[in-house]
């Protein structure tokens, strides 16, 4: 009995089949790469775009708050808007006057009449429970005359101890006053100067900056080149300043900067 042959046939790849394959791969690897780095680009230039929004809406905020409360319960002495630049640039400010840089004021009741006697707290009835929960023991505040607010403005008190629902206990009176229902309790930040407010903004490398009585700058927002002011006035008065702020971001694939702009008419709400 014979035995078959068996013939076993093996095949390889040859050279030229390899390198084909690996040009192959290497072209892909490349694309790919290429659009992992593209989607870098992208993904990080939104990522600027978007800070740099927040940044011009933060920025705009703080304008908003301060803008509207120029002027409120000043001396008629003294301008809402001292310094008036038609932009920051050049180291040019804009500086505001202001009774206080909070919101937070309360509405008398009743009569109130204090002696030279800084260590006594005299109760002073309020006008709501809202107003009185907006102030707690220790918080700075100014008293204010109406209805021309020039009386006193210079003053600083201190809430002495907690408040009740109907009133608040001050202290640190030095003169003898008659404080009467409808004048005004105003806090005031604790180190702040016994003066009416003065808030100036200016820009510095592209940083927008808060200075409060001439103290240490507060940087409000980064990447800021330009902030511009337009004034439109009522009867010879700033009646409402036009805003308008430049951000820039770095677009990571063109290699230059994009610029976004936000603007916005702020109404004085105390001029």
């Amino acid at each position: 009995m014979s035995i078959p042959n068996r013939i076993i046939s093996t095949k390889a790849f040859t050279l030229v089949e390899v390198l084909v394959v690996i040009v192959i791969m290497g072209l892909a690897a490349t694309a790919m790469y290429s659009l992992f780095i593209q989607t870098e680009q992208e993904a990080g230039t939104q990522e600027e775009v978007a800070e740099t929004q927040q940044n011009l809406r933060i920025a705009m905020n703080f304008l908003t708050r301060d803008i509207q409360m120029a002027g409120f319960l000043i001396p008629t002495t003294n301008s809402a808007i001292e310094a008036a630049p038609a932009d920051l640039s050049g180291g040019q400010l804009l500086t505001l006057r202001t009774a206080s840089t909070d919101t937070d004021i309360a509405r008398l009741t009743g009569t109130v009449s204090v002696a030279n006697a800084p260590a006594t707290a005299y109760v002073f009835p309020i006008a709501t429970a809202e107003m009185v929960n907006l102030f707690a023991a220790g918080d700075k505040v100014r008293l204010l005359k109406t209805p021309d607010h020039d009386q006193r403005i210079d003053l600083v008190f201190t809430i002495d101890s907690a408040p009740t629902s109907t009133s608040l206990a001050i202290k640190g009176f030095n003169a003898v006053a008659n404080y009467n229902q409808a004048d005004l309790l105003v806090k005031v930040d604790s180190s702040a100067s016994p003066h009416p407010y003065q808030i100036d903004y200016d820009l510095n490398n592209n940083q927008l900056r808060r200075t409060i009585n001439g103290g240490t700058p507060d940087i409000i927002a980064d990447n800021i080149s330009a902030v511009e002011f337009e004034y439109l006035t009522t009867s010879g008065q700033t009646s409402a300043v036009r805003v308008t702020l430049t951000g820039t971001a770095f677009d990571l694939k063109a290699k230059t900067n994009k610029t976004r702009q936000l603007v916005k008419l702020i109404t004085l709400k105390n001029n």
